[in-house]
Parts: structure tokens; sequence; C-alpha cells
């Protein structure tokens, strides 16, 4: 039920307790530092830079195991085994300016995101 920010070097900068629930998805990280990310306690997150928790979303029964994505506009999907897919305002003005918005894909959801030099 941890979610964890490491630096480069793989050394922790801050974990996140989602509870009960584990969490087995990727998050998508906004333009604005905060990371989104479901758990199997039903809740999509959303966390600040440092780990904060900035609001929680209920779903439905079930858990949410598939990874987040940010539009430009900051919408935020998810799908949750209760068989809905939920958008939600995220507070974030987009996807990150990095290869890690969203899982094995570049921001503009073109190609598969180029690994770090």
């Amino acid at each position: 039920g941890m979610l964890y920010a490491l630096d480069d070097a793989g050394n922790e900068l801050w974990s996140f307790d989602a509870g009960a629930g584990g969490v087995y998805s990727s998050p998508a990280v906004g333009n604005n530092g905060n990371v989104y990310f479901g758990s199997y306690d039903r809740n999509v997150y959303a966390v600040d830079a440092s780990g904060k928790e900035l609001w929680r979303f209920e779903t439905g029964t079930g858990g949410v195991y598939s990874s987040p994505a940010l539009d430009e506009n900051g919408t935020l999907y998810v799908g949750s085994r209760d068989g809905t897919m939920y958008a939600l305002e995220s507070g974030s003005g987009g996807p990150a300016d990095s290869a890690w918005p969203m899982f094995g894909r570049s921001a503009e959801r073109t190609a598969a995101a180029s690994a770090a030099p």
C-alpha cells in the first residue's frame, strides 16, 4: 500500500501510505509536480511533490489497478474495477514535461518515451 519517490541514485525521497490498499499501477505526474495514482482501497490519490496528500476520490466496489492518464487540460482519467472510467479535475494544467508523465508514452501520446541519456 505504499507509493515511493526515489532520486536518480535510488534513494528514497518520500513515501505515501495508501492504507490497506496495494498500489499496482504507475502514477501520472502533472506539470505542477503533483502525483496521481490509484489503489486497491478503491481510492484515487493526489499527492504533492513532497508526498503530502492533496485529495482522494473514492470509486465504487473493487480496487483501482489501472494507471491514470492526464490530458493536456489536466483532466485525470482512471478506470476502476467497478466498471467505470472516471474523469476527474486534477488541479494540474496537464502532464509533466518529462519522460514520466504517463506509462511508456510521450506527453504528446505520439510514441514511446525515450530513455534518459
